[in-house]
């Protein structure tokens, strides 16, 4: 069930009144340029998938219009065990055409002696039809090592998918696959390994069929100082047995692995940071400067079809469906500061359509955000920070030229932090959010939701 939190509580906060960056500049961006490819050949068959927190696949219609959004009520939380973390939420559509979705997130207990896993939990809900939502508490998964260790996407009817690293925060048992679990169900169901060696899972998509991609990071050969790799693979579940297939590694950074895949009707992207081929030993590692975008036909058959070069280190990448192809957006941190967000429309194969532009200038948030396509619009979430007070949930709605079409702020009466999550209704005319917001105590952390309409339907 969830709880409902106080009652809504409407706040009108204009750019000149918080002092807050202007929220979208949308022109061409100075710090950006890059070349874009193109490929001879596509498929036509219809797909879906998920990255990053998980978005919808580019709901909606095709010329999405929503000039404002308006809350439905008050934001409601997630009942799970007592006395938890709950954070890092991902939102999955849970079956084509049903109007359920499933919001998963990490659980763990506050007071431990030490690193301890953590929890992947869940819970189906319809939160178009009535607002609040009925559902049940919160299942479990799986245990995992913690900390961005996990990645969800649709599966086979009302089936869920989920990529995660085994094993505990300071030992690494490699990261294994299931598409079997049930909304609402305890238990992962049957698992495979996919790669002993995977430490974070960074993302999983779906293909209507038998296909997921699924993506992670890796601590490079060569031990500490060579850095990490991205390992793209492909996972086919046919009746009779479930295939693994070889890894394609995607480059080598020295930090975080920052990427994101998504299928469309033309086949599968990955975006990814990166700053020179495969990790070699006794090589050191150096920054990710570098933001390429490859197109797959299928396994391993890869075009770079998009490179994005750059003097600053990349922090974020995310990729959304849209309906004539994809949103690519990012971020770089120059001095180790919270940089620009930039975006870019990518046709269906991966390259780039017209120029990279900013969504959101330097020196203000969002630091953790997540995207969703709707139609040929974009939706972002992130935790706006440059406020007087705590944190706010911000939600803005772009049509499909990038204009700035609605921006709302969600109240909370916890502070909000960590990684937001975005989806949207099959019909695109309403969006649900949910974030990590501390309780009351100061200690224990809950999952919350809202979700937002947009006024033009």
């Amino acid at each position: 069930m969830v709880r409902r939190i106080g009652a809504v509580l409407m706040v009108v906060l204009t750019a000149s009144a918080c002092g807050r960056a202007a929220l979208i500049e949308w022109e061409a961006a100075d710090s950006s340029s890059g070349t874009g490819g193109s490929s001879s050949s596509s498929s036509s068959t219809s797909s879906s998938g998920t990255g990053g927190a998980g978005g919808t696949g580019g709901t909606g219609g095709s010329g999405w219009i929503c000039p404002s959004l308006v809350l439905a009520g008050p934001p409601v939380g997630v009942e799970s065990p007592p006395f938890g973390h709950e954070q890092r939420p991902q939102i999955v559509l849970t079956e084509e055409g049903n109007e359920a979705v499933t919001v998963l997130f990490e659980w763990m207990p506050v007071e431990s002696p030490g690193p301890v896993p953590s929890e992947i939990r869940h819970v189906t809900l319809d939160p178009w039809s009535t607002w609040p939502p009925a559902t049940a508490p919160a299942s479990f998964v799986a245990t995992t090592e913690g900390g961005h260790s996990f990645a969800a996407a649709r599966s086979l009817g009302s089936q869920l998918a989920v990529l995660y690293a085994q094993g505990t925060p300071n030992q690494s048992t490699g990261v294994v696959f299931t598409e079997q679990v049930m909304p609402d169900v305890d238990g992962a169901g049957s698992q495979i390994e996919v790669d002993s060696q995977g430490r974070r899972a960074r993302f999983a998509a779906y293909m209507p069929g038998t296909t997921h991609l699924v993506g992670y990071a890796r601590p490079a050969p060569g031990g500490p100082g060579s850095g990490r790799e991205l390992d793209v693979t492909w996972v086919h579940s046919p009746p009779s047995e479930t295939l693994v297939e070889p890894p394609w590694v995607a480059g080598c950074v020295d930090g975080p692995v920052h990427a994101d895949g998504i299928a469309t009707p033309d086949g599968w992207l990955v975006a990814r940071a990166t700053s020179f081929g495969p990790c070699e030993p006794g090589v050191p590692a150096e920054p990710p400067l570098t933001l390429n975008v490859s197109w797959f036909a299928g396994s391993n058959l890869e075009a770079l079809m998009t490179e994005l070069p750059g003097s600053e280190p990349l922090s974020l990448v995310e990729l959304a469906p849209r309906g004539d192809g994809a949103w690519l957006v990012w971020r770089r941190s120059p001095d180790n500061m919270v940089g620009a967000l930039e975006g870019a429309r990518l046709d269906g194969q991966g390259a780039l359509v017209g120029e990279a532009v900013t969504l959101v200038g330097q020196g203000s948030e969002p630091r953790w955000l997540d995207i969703d396509g709707v139609g040929d619009g974009l939706a972002v979430v992130w935790i706006d920070t440059i406020v007087n007070g705590p944190p706010l949930v911000a939600v803005a709605a772009f049509g499909g030229a990038g204009d700035l079409q609605a921006e709302e702020l969600v109240p909370t009466t916890g502070w909000a932090g960590g990684e937001p999550a975005i989806i949207a209704s099959p019909d695109g005319r309403s969006l649900l959010v949910a974030w990590s917001e501390q309780l009351g105590d100061g200690i224990a952390d809950e999952m919350m939701l809202a979700r937002l309409d947009c006024v033009a339907y």
